[in-house]
């Protein structure tokens, strides 16, 4: 493990010479080496056999193989050598000025130097070319696209393995084939050949691109769906010199979309059943409200009319209990009557639908609270409210709803305070009526919005339970959200909020789920 110095030194990674390292320098220091013996053999071989050849000549060679094959390390030991050989061979004649000797050995070894560099330089901008084209044709060949390249007649002169999958052609095979005859499309409704891409994108000197339902016609006849697009190939100097052709097989995802396309026609279907299925249930339930509007009221009025003339006709034979038992029964048949009338309201819920408008919610307060005989003499502030977006009878509803049971359950007061209140936060208008009645505990919130749940005996507070329900219904269907804080002895909060836009019921459904 490798710590990290604590002296303010920086760590430099230090060359770790290998056997495979060591190898390599020792071959191309000994090619340097070996070229030079080889180098001076043969030109004192030629010149003992009288043959004249120009010794230049075999040291430009032997400098070309070394730096290009041992690198520029090897190819200056053998520019050294080779002017050190020159000196031995051809030393300074007397009657020569040294320093000029000097200077031309010097010369001759900075342009045999400058020599070896060009060729090592140039060794390894085609070594980097060559490293550039492995790597573009392994890329090519692993990609799951097709990639066919071709010059500007057409002919083929690159296809990757897809390319050869998908056609059925080989690279091999394509060599002396024209475009058009390995690359065949075909249109999907009429199966009518489609322009040659090649010939397109030349025309036009811009990216084609392939239209949709478009098959590939492989070698074996086989067809095979396919998107494809293309591009020219543009030079240094701004010429087309070719094409290419990028296309990829979509089977998988046709057959995904034909099922995604029966999908839907299976929901449609799905969508008319179910709607015929409610539509069904919405008449049952007209039904259902009639017989309960009319054949369940007739026996309660009964009871009710009977039970007061029994008391105004028989009260003098009497007795107190028996003339509350009569009062019970009368009372009950009235609570159930309000009890139907306030279901009957529930349901109408459901199949109302909402006509918007832009509704001022202080006057509707204000509506509701004339509305409500028990508000006389009761001190309800009503602030200014924000506008809302809704159905005006819908909300006139809940403000007569919640204004009710404040007043009801404040009722155990010396003085009723009510106050009315809303304000605007993150995209909705909230809306409050807070009472400092007797309250609730909070772990009973989630119940006081159901049907028929209740936190108070009949005997304390009369009621049938629908009120704060028909409140939530109303609310879910504009969109909105109620919810409510209290304390027992101290009083409750009901709150209710609604977009600042309006949304239609469709869109209050989906803010229902979430």
């Amino acid at each position: 493990m490798i710590e990290k110095p604590t002296n303010g030194m920086k760590l430099r990674p230090e060359k770790i010479l290998t056997k495979n390292s060591i190898r390599s320098i020792l071959l191309r220091y000994g090619l340097a080496a070996g070229l030079f013996a080889i180098t001076i053999g043969l030109a004192l071989l030629l010149l003992y056999l009288g043959i004249k050849i120009s010794l230049t000549i075999l040291i430009i060679a032997a400098l070309f193989v070394t730096a290009w094959y041992g690198g520029r390390g090897p190819g200056l030991l053998l520019a050294v050598l080779v002017q050190v050989a020159s000196i031995i061979l051809n030393p300074i004649p007397p009657d020569s000025s040294f320093l000029r000797a000097v200077f031309g050995y010097f010369s001759n070894l900075v342009l045999i130097a400058f020599i070896v560099l060009i060729i090592d330089g140039l060794h390894r901008v085609v070594r980097r070319l060559g490293d550039q084209r492995k790597l573009l044709q392994v890329t090519l060949a692993s990609i799951g696209d097709a990639v066919i390249a071709t010059d500007l007649d057409g002919s083929i002169s690159f296809m990757n393995p897809t390319a050869e999958t998908l056609t059925g052609w080989t690279a091999k095979e394509c060599v002396t084939q024209r475009f058009g005859d390995v690359f065949r499309i075909t249109n999907e409704t009429g199966h009518e050949p489609l322009e040659n891409p090649v010939t397109r994108i030349l025309r036009e000197g811009s990216i084609g691109g392939g239209t949709k339902d478009t098959f590939l016609i492989a070698k074996n006849g086989g067809e095979t769906p396919i998107d494809y697009s293309g591009a020219p190939i543009i030079d240094d100097n701004d010429q087309v010199i070719g094409v290419v052709i990028v296309f990829r097989d979509v089977t998988e995802r046709k057959r995904a979309e034909d099922e995604i396309r029966q999908l839907n026609d299976t929901l449609e279907l799905r969508v008319v059943q179910r709607t015929a299925e409610i539509e069904a249930a919405n008449k049952e339930l007209e039904a259902f409200s009639y017989s309960v509007s009319h054949d369940l009221r007739a026996p309660l009025r009964a009871m009710d009319g009977f039970s007061r003339i029994f008391l105004e006709d028989y009260a003098d034979r009497l007795d107190d209990e028996g003339k509350r038992i009569l009062g019970v029964i009368r009372d009950s048949a009235r609570t159930m009557g309000q009890l139907i009338d306030d279901l009957l309201a529930f349901s109408r819920l459901g199949r109302k639908s909402i006509e918007p408008s832009i509704v001022n919610m202080s006057e509707l307060a204000r509506e509701a609270c004339l509305n409500i005989d028990s508000c006389e003499g009761s001190d309800i502030e009503i602030g200014d409210l924000p506008e809302a977006h809704g159905d005006v009878a819908l909300l006139r509803q809940v403000f007569f709803n919640l204004l009710s049971n404040a007043v009801k359950y404040s009722r155990t007061k010396d003085k009723i305070t009510i106050n009315v209140g809303g304000y605007g936060e993150n995209g909705e208008n909230i809306y409050y009526v807070r009472d400092d009645g007797v309250g609730f505990d909070m772990k009973y919130s989630d119940k006081l919005f159901g049907v028929f749940q209740r936190l108070h005996s009949a005997d304390e507070f009369e009621g049938t339970g629908v009120g704060l329900a028909i409140v939530h219904r109303v609310i879910a269907k504009h969109g909105g959200r109620v919810w409510a804080e209290g304390e027992v002895g101290t009083g409750a909060t009901f709150y209710f909020a609604l977009p600042k836009w309006f949304v239609n019921e469709a869109e209050a459904d989906q803010l229902a789920l979430t």
